[in-house]
């Protein structure tokens, strides 16, 4: 629906509060977002610093920018443009998002192709449905339309703009729910809301953020549960059908205008998967254009649907249209039942799927939904392709991720008791067993290695346990050095008191003879390496079992290579003391025999700790624990699909 805004004295504000010219009650839209001044040069565009961006033909305004009449400015949902006379016309786009997919190819690599020249149109408000045979690329056509992949060749419109060359524009508008849940278990249905929408939403009141939540859990008929803590499918404290509204409702607090589901009902008792899929007509309904993928339908929940796009095996369009032409195209019996036993015939050839595809380009149903749509397509000419915005650290960032990370952790009172009192406890029972002086190099020993170990322990979960929430969280605004950084400082946090407690233990409840101050400066040194190495590792892993394994692994090196178990001499006179280098243990080690003044001087020449100056060896432990964090930085960067 098109709109006209007048200006008041040459001037127009856009935002979300209600003494702007033009209001635009969007949840990504900032308060004051923008601010269009006629001068005698025209219309000046400036971007209010809003929260999401200003954007003018999908590149983002970042200074006082002159408008032209072919220009379109995008604020949220909102679209303006100039007038033939002067004035500024309005379109909700929320109302009027169109998707067009061109020519799109995608080669996972060179000789392998999983999506085969496919071209279609969907229209605003469509419910489609994305289907074929195991093999066919849905999930893959799924990732390239929503920006999560980039096409080999073609591109994919939304609005006319390039979706991947101008996807800091579009990234509001899209919603995405995996397959896999994409939910903390250890969070309320509420609280799982509501930090996704603080991620994601800058510049809304805790008040605002509370009503968006709220009434999209009502929405979605699930309010009633909004303090139940989720859980995982075994626990059985929501249904399927809920687990996946609560997915589904993580991403409408955006309210985006384009929502993809992969494998919504995946998994779902018959009575469960009715109710989601009865959720996404009802949005449809209201404007929302809704593309999933799913896997052999009953007869009820496959005519929900508008238009059925099916792909043969090797990523072939063969058929796009309305659900009751889908039967009539593969002459199957009406139920996908049927329709699907002609997808699935055994024998087949790449030829066979070819054919497929070149029959249904003579359809009537290609003609009307593929050829027909395209030519009515607007297509915006715009600039070279920009590069997506690079995401620097914000603090805003930082400090919701913290605090979602102390809730998800403090609420297991188990690893919460282990934290606070492991280390302590070890320290003092250990302490008491070794009470002879000559055992005292031992007791610094146990020291670093309770200090390696209680860092590394708890990190190593912490990155490949939520690799799907990272992944959906990075793809619309997550920042790296943000997600990193609040993992590692809230870990410095217990690690503060870890290495401070077993300090105390070491200077105040042993004859040990050592400054309390730098005694916890260097076994919180080795602690933070522990906590850098596990974080890489569990990065590295996909699975809880690979790991532990790298844990284990790196953990035996570390006590290898500490200097206690193979001394310093035998490595040097063998040339290979570099073997110790890695080690955040040794370091330590030789630190606190640098500061601990009454540790036996014969064992000291033994192990070959003599020479070690402990400024030294703490600033080399802070490097050991730098190097893992920037390598698990650039990791996850080199993850992102897109």
């Amino acid at each position: 629906m098109t709109q006209l805004i007048r200006a008041t004295k040459g001037r127009i504000s856009v935002g979300r509060a209600p003494d702007n010219d033009h209001v635009v009650d969007h949840p990504m839209v900032s308060g004051h977002h923008a601010r269009l001044t006629l001068d005698k040069r025209g219309w000046l565009l400036e971007d209010l610093d809003s929260a999401n961006g200003t954007f003018v033909n999908g590149e983002r305004v970042t200074e006082p920018t002159l408008v032209r009449p072919e220009d379109r400015i995008q604020i949220g949902p909102t679209r303006l443009r100039l007038a033939a006379d002067g004035q500024v016309e309005s379109d909700d786009l929320r109302l009027a998002t169109r998707v067009d997919v061109q020519g799109v190819v995608y080669d996972v690599r060179p000789g392998i192709r999983l999506i085969r020249d496919v071209s279609f149109t969907i229209q605003p408000g469509e419910f489609v449905a994305l289907m074929g045979p195991a093999g066919a690329g849905k999930t893959t056509l799924m990732e390239n339309m929503n920006g999560n992949m980039r096409p080999t060749e073609g591109r994919v419109l939304v609005n006319g703009i390039d979706l991947h060359a101008h996807f800091d524009a579009m990234r509001g508008h899209i919603g995405y729910v995996p397959q896999d849940d994409i939910v903390h278990r250890k969070l309320t249905v509420y609280e799982a809301c509501y930090y996704t929408a603080k991620l994601r939403m800058k510049g809304l009141s805790e008040r605002d953020l509370h009503d968006r939540v709220v009434k999209v859990l009502t929405d979605l008929d699930i309010v009633h549960r909004a303090n139940v803590v989720i859980g995982g499918p075994e626990a059985r404290v929501l249904s399927g059908g809920q687990r996946k509204r609560v997915n589904l409702a993580m991403e409408l607090v955006t309210d985006p205008a384009i929502l993809f589901l992969d494998e919504p009902t995946s998994g779902l008792s018959s009575s469960d998967a009715k109710s989601v899929m009865d959720v996404l007509k009802g949005l449809s309904k209201r404007g929302r254009t809704i593309i999933l993928t799913i896997h052999q339908p009953s007869k009820e929940i496959y005519e929900m649907m508008d238009n059925a796009l099916i792909l043969g095996v090797g990523g072939r369009l063969i058929y796009y249209g309305p659900i009751e032409g889908s039967y009539a195209r593969f002459g199957s019996a009406d139920s996908p039942d049927s329709l699907f036993e002609k997808l699935t015939p055994k024998g087949m050839i790449e030829a066979d799927w070819d054919r497929m595809q070149e029959e249904y380009r003579a359809t009537r149903w290609y003609r009307e939904f593929v050829y027909e749509r395209a030519t009515e397509r607007e297509t915006l000419t715009l600039d070279r392709p920009k590069a997506r915005a690079a995401r620097r650290i914000g603090l805003r960032q930082f400090f919701i991720l913290f605090e979602r990370q102390a809730k998800l952790y403090t609420r297991d009172v188990g690893w919460l008791i282990g934290a606070v009192i492991g280390a302590p406890l070890l320290m003092f029972f250990l302490s008491m067993l070794l009470t002879e002086d000559d055992q005292r190099h031992v007791l610094l020993f146990i020291s670093t290695l309770l200090a390696f170990f209680f860092g590394i322990f708890p990190a190593i979960e912490m990155m490949h346990s939520e690799a799907t929430i990272y992944a959906r969280e990075r793809m619309v605004n997550l920042k790296i050095p943000s997600y990193l950084f609040s993992k590692v400082f809230f870990l410095l946090a217990f690690g503060i008191w870890q290495a401070g407690t077993m300090a105390a233990v070491v200077c105040w409840f042993t004859d040990l003879d050592g400054p309390f101050a730098l005694v916890f400066l260097v076994l919180l040194s080795v602690q933070i390496g522990g906590v850098t190495a596990g974080l890489l590792f569990s990065t590295l892993s996909k699975s809880s079992k690979l790991a532990l394994l790298l844990m284990l692994g790196w953990l035996v090196l570390m006590l290898a290579f500490s200097g206690f178990v193979i001394r310093l001499p035998d490595l040097r006179d063998q040339g290979t003391q570099w073997l110790l280098a890695p080690s955040s243990m040794r370091w330590g080690l030789g630190a606190l025999n640098d500061l601990v003044a009454n540790v036996p001087e014969d064992k000291v020449l033994f192990f070959g700790f003599e020479d070690e100056l402990w400024k030294v060896n703490t600033a080399v432990n802070g490097l050991l624990a730098l190097i893992p964090a920037l390598l698990t930085a650039l990791l996850l960067k080199l993850r992102d699909r897109v």
